[in-house]
């Protein structure tokens, strides 16, 4: 039995994955994994002790072999094989190998493990049904017996060690990565030692980076007649998301000639004659091809589009929150017809093809450290590559070496406490992101969005004055009552249900709003009633009133405006809101017309209403130092209220989700460091 039968748990097909594990393991050592005199201790063993290693039982097993056999027999299903293809296609790399190392040894000695592949493929092809499984296992018995024989005192050679060089060797922030057409030049945007962003040229023969002298300007795409795609005025537009001005310029040399404002990413068409975008407008993304030609669209966002060598499909990542970088690897073909390849990764970051028929992307399923997987166009998929730390994949040359971006990433919060003069840390673990702020400044609400996280992120609450922060729950957190007895959260896994936990003593409550997906909520002034940022199926986000215990939304703007920013004036009439286009407007709860701020500048966002009515905080986030001004929406003058800016700009990317108390003397905001290091890769398979 697998742990979860043995717990009575509902099962699914990896519980015939480990019971095959079982199997194996015994035909490789000839004992049992799990042993006891009674049932309770052969209970007691499948569910927390972990077997002898076969390699010690028998040590002329391919070590390659113990590592199939524990990942079968893992106790965690999550961790264990998910699928028959996926345990199949180990074991027959295992036979390829094997017959590889046998290569030079005599022909009859390498039968049998080339004879076990029929078999093993045949093993577990079909897990759903232990009855059809044993005739087939019966037979790799026979032909695993005779493989034990033949491994005896070979070489197991497994595939080879990726190498890595490093390209750059100074401290701050690699932005986008490409090969020039030659295949050996690289292209590189960064931000060195606190400096703006800007391009460089290296080679894998020189430890030296030349600036092509073109400031403020990071590369999307280069052709294969050597012009680039670059991005001008690059800049945050939320989450993991940028963008700017799109340009085309000549890798010899030349001024930018502009071409579409708004413009996230972009890729060139195979024979460089013509250019995909991800352009953000009317409150979605876009992937556009020619531009203006929309193939595919989303209320979330689009990264990484990358044409087929072909060019009859593009690939690309989707993310369904504009705020978070979980999704999945598709294609498109030019007619918009859209294929999910591979889904449910908790970050898929980059993406190249390999060849016509393979794509090779980075990220990872559970948070866990960072991976490079492949995926073909039939959704075959394998792993390729697992670092110590999170890595973009930048591109792939002609010949198979690969451009990594690895990256040390952290997300901190400082915080000005209620009477206090400087800046404190308060960051908790590795990707802490503010959300909310108490009225009375003395603690704040944030997010654990990074490993230490977990998959579905971590909600805390922590002190202002230092103290020790305090878990919540999982998911996403969402703001602070005004009483400040609650928080409120919501979740990818369950995105229609709002959930409120009390910060003190008592039981949590949830709401569930059915058909929606929630993207922010937070509460009115009176503390009765909630602000909503939703979309139904097939619309784009708009914000909505809730009257709990009702359920039913009310909408207060149009579609596609509605994101996290927004705040409520203190008398519960107006909220102001940024519209599709990101121009900031002040719409009336009840109902009417919206009502454009005046002298709201391109960019700003606002942060909170203040105590007087005629007041709101405004600033530009994604701007370091970010100055944060008092706006008057009647009249539209304008006061520097603060500048904020962490001491060490290294690798700081940008200052984000800040969060003031109403009289604008408290607040706390997060920073993201990234420190990167470019690579070349070499034997990567």
């Amino acid at each position: 039995m697998s742990p979860e039968q043995a717990m009575g748990e509902e099962l699914d097909a990896r519980t015939d994955l480990f019971s095959f594990g079982v199997v194996l393991y015994e035909m490789a050592t000839g004992s049992q994994p799990f042993k006891g005199n009674t049932s309770a201790v052969i209970f007691e063993a499948i569910l927390n002790r972990a077997p002898t290693s076969p390699v010690r039982l028998n040590p002329n097993l391919p070590p390659r072999l113990e590592e199939i056999i524990n990942k079968a027999l893992e106790k965690d299903r999550e961790m264990r094989y998910q699928s028959a293809a996926e345990l199949r296609s180990d074991l027959r790399r295992l036979e390829r190998d094997t017959r590889i190392a046998k290569a030079g040894s005599s022909s009859s000695a390498a039968v049998a493990p080339a004879a076990a592949a029929p078999a093993i493929e045949s093993a577990v092809r079909t897990p759903k049904s232990r009855a059809k499984l044993w005739p087939a296992l019966a037979a790799l018995l026979t032909l695993f017996a005779i493989g034990v024989g033949v491994f005896a005192g070979v070489k197991f050679n497994t595939k080879p060690i990726p190498a890595y060089q490093p390209i750059t060797f100074r401290r701050g922030e690699i932005r986008n990565a490409r090969f020039a057409p030659d295949g050996q030049s690289i292209i590189y945007g960064a931000a060195w030692e606190g400096n703006p962003v800007e391009m460089f040229v290296a080679r894998p023969d020189s430890p030296e980076s030349r600036p092509l002298g073109i400031p403020d300007t990071d590369v999307l795409a280069i052709s294969s007649k050597g012009e680039m795609a670059v991005s001008l005025n690059r800049r945050n537009r939320v989450g993991f998301v940028w963008t700017g001005m799109l340009a085309r310029v000549p890798l010899a040399g030349g001024a930018p000639r502009e071409v579409l404002d708004n413009t996230e990413a972009a890729a060139w068409t195979p024979d460089g004659s013509d250019l995909a975008v991800v352009h953000y407008a009317d409150g979605t993304d876009r992937l556009e091809f020619p531009i203006g030609h929309v193939l595919y669209e989303t209320s979330g966002w689009i990264g990484s589009p990358r044409f087929s060598p072909k060019g009859d499909m593009i690939a690309f990542t989707d993310h369904p929150l504009a705020n978070d970088d979980g999704g999945s690897v598709d294609v498109v073909d030019l007619a918009g017809k859209v294929k999910t390849l591979s889904y449910g990764w908790v970050s898929v970051r980059t993406l190249a093809w390999k060849s016509a028929d393979e794509i090779w992307f980075s990220g990872t399923p559970d948070a866990a450290s960072g991976e490079a997987h492949a995926v073909s166009l039939t959704g075959k998929q394998r792993l390729i590559l697992r670092t110590p730390g999170p890595f973009d994949l930048e591109d792939i040359a002609a010949d198979g070496r690969v451009l990594l971006d690895h990256e040390s990433e952290r997300a901190g919060i400082l915080a000005l406490a209620p009477g206090q003069k400087t800046e404190r840390e308060l960051g908790w673990l590795d990707w802490s992101v503010v959300r909310d702020i108490s009225n009375d400044g003395k603690f704040i609400l944030f997010i654990e969005a990074g490993e230490a996280g977990g998959a579905e992120y971590a909600t805390y609450v922590r002190p202002t004055d230092g103290s020790p922060a305090v878990r919540i729950s999982n998911g996403h957190a969402a703001s602070i009552s005004p009483d400040s007895k609650w928080v409120m959260t919501y979740d990818n896994a369950h995105p229609a249900v709002m959930r409120l936990y009390p910060i003190g003593p008592g039981e949590p409550k949830s709401i569930d709003l059915k058909n929606f997906s929630v993207a922010y909520s937070c509460w009115f002034p009176d503390g009765k009633r909630m602000l909503v940022v939703a979309s139904e199926p097939g619309h784009a986000m708009r914000l909505y009133e809730l009257d709990p215990p009702n359920t039913t939304l009310r909408p207060i703007t149009a579609e596609g405006t509605g994101t996290q920013w927004n705040t409520i004036s203190p008398d519960s009439r107006y909220v102001a809101v940024l519209d599709a286009n990101d121009k900031m407007f002040i719409a009336p709860i009840a109902g009417g017309d919206p009502r454009l701020v005046p002298n709201a500048e391109p960019g700003e966002i606002p942060i909170r209403w203040s105590n007087d009515p005629q007041w709101i905080f405004v600033a530009k986030p994604t701007q370091i130092p970010t100055k944060v001004y008092r706006l008057n929406v009647e009249d539209g003058k304008r006061e520097l209220w603060m500048t904020l800016s962490p001491a060490d700009r290294t690798g700081l990317d940008t200052t984000s989700s800040l969060r003031m108390t109403p009289d604008g003397k408290s607040y706390a905001y997060s920073y993201e460091r990234f420190i990167s290091e470019l690579y070349l890769a070499t034997k990567v398979r």
